[in-house]
């Protein structure tokens, strides 16, 4: 809740001196209890965004560090963005066996609260900011799915070789969504910032194989999306 009243701020919905919604509204806007409310309220209270006068309600005292509203936008094709992982630094921090959300399941094909196998991988070097991927894969892809694979900087082209057929990278989805402490923590992000969530889908010989969930920080990013691409 902290984080979404704080992207609403930093994004000019809130101007210095205007009263926020009071702590019913608040409690029926996001469906939490009251406690929850005062709990986010005095966190920013703290950190000096707001300022709380008894009998008359919040009001937005200053602004925060951060605003995006003005920040100059830098286009990303989709294309490159998945091929430029190949050419980063990255390292597996989470390896295992999880319930996929239910999009993954569907595209995997997975019977209803079946595992799957997956690994998160963080890019934290130089060329470009932290982000994050983690792929999903069917039962069927577990043979192959041993640790020289897994850390393979170009992971698409090491698995065509493996399976020795086909690999194509198709169906993309994306979502914006705030990132979370924990997100915050690993992208070394303030609270609240935007995320660019970039799904897409792995398929080898028309069958999807993997779904992978690409992390990407969206502060001053736009998404141009290209036609698949066909690792040879």
């Amino acid at each position: 809740m902290r984080a979404v009243l704080l992207n609403q701020i930093a994004n000019g919905e809130f101007k210095v001196g205007d009263r926020l919604p009071t702590e019913h509204m608040l409690c029926q806007m996001f469906d939490v209890s009251r406690v929850t409310v005062r709990l986010a309220l005095r966190e920013l209270e703290t950190e000096g965004l707001i300022t709380r006068q008894p009998g008359r309600g919040t009001f937005l005292s200053k602004l925060p560090d951060i605003d995006w509203r003005h920040s100059p936008r830098r286009l990303v094709d989709l294309s490159s963005l998945l091929q430029d992982l190949s050419r980063r630094k990255g390292e597996v921090i989470r390896r295992g066996r999880a319930q996929p959300p239910a999009v993954v399941t569907r595209e995997l094909a997975l019977e209803d609260k079946e595992e799957a196998a997956f690994f998160v991988k963080l890019y934290a070097d130089d060329a470009g900011p932290k982000c994050g991927v983690k792929r999903f894969f069917r039962p069927a892809i577990l043979p192959f799915l041993d640790d020289d694979l897994v850390s393979d900087a170009d992971f698409d082209r090491a698995l065509a070789t493996r399976v020795d057929g086909p690999i194509d990278t198709r169906k993309f989805w994306i979502e914006a969504i705030l990132a979370e402490p924990h997100m915050v923590l690993l992208f070394e992000i303030p609270v609240g910032s935007p995320l660019i969530s970039i799904w897409w889908t792995t398929t080898v010989d028309g069958d999807v194989f993997a779904v992978s969930q690409m992390l990407y920080p969206g502060n001053d990013v736009g998404v141009s999306i290209e036609p698949p691409r066909k690792t040879p």
